[in-house]
């Protein structure tokens, strides 16, 4: 109904692990699980099937929001590599000042 839109549910990892039993063990369908939960994200709560049948409950629980590691490692990656490039054509300009300067 239209509190679904207005006031959806507060997700927590318990949310999470509940909607995902209760979807699996009833095989429920999205359209099922909305009027049960009201909660609407059908790409979420695939993901959350998923880790729940690998992983079990403790794999929902362990969810963090944001960005995951890998993501804030390649950025780390990608700025150490972006200094190091700077680095290298400040040297490379350096070179070439010395090579043309009068001897």
């Amino acid at each position: 109904g239209p509190n679904i839109i207005l006031d959806p549910p507060q997700v927590t990892p318990d949310f999470r692990v509940a909607l995902a039993r209760w979807a699996i063990t009833n095989n429920a369908s999205y359209t099922q699980i909305a009027a049960k939960f009201g909660y609407l994200g059908t790409a979420q709560i695939y993901q959350w099937k998923k880790i729940y049948r690998n992983e079990g409950p403790n794999g929902l629980l362990s969810i963090s929001k944001g960005r995951k590691p890998k993501m804030k490692q390649l950025e780390a990656e990608n700025l150490e590599l972006r200094i190091k490039n700077e680095a290298l054509k400040l040297l490379a300009s350096m070179k070439q000042r010395t090579k043309n300067s009068p001897k």
